[in-house]
């Protein structure tokens, strides 16, 4: 297989997200499905937050 190719593995998530008239829906897709819903959100929640402390960090370092 090409060198790109990558099997997802227990913790990978694919989320979507749909906005609605009142709320934000998040729809879940991938391994992360198998255990349960909150185990996605859960990941996608750590992700988003060292994402956002990685970025902040990086600025932070070229404000030395």
């Amino acid at each position: 297989l090409h060198g790109a190719y990558r099997r997802p593995d227990l913790v990978s998530y694919y989320a979507r997200l749909l906005p609605t008239r009142h709320v934000l829906a998040y729809i879940y897709a991938g391994p992360c499905v198998h255990v349960s819903g909150l185990f996605c959100h859960v990941l996608y929640t750590v992700s988003l937050s060292t994402f956002s402390q990685s970025e902040f960090l990086i600025a932070a370092s070229f404000a030395y």
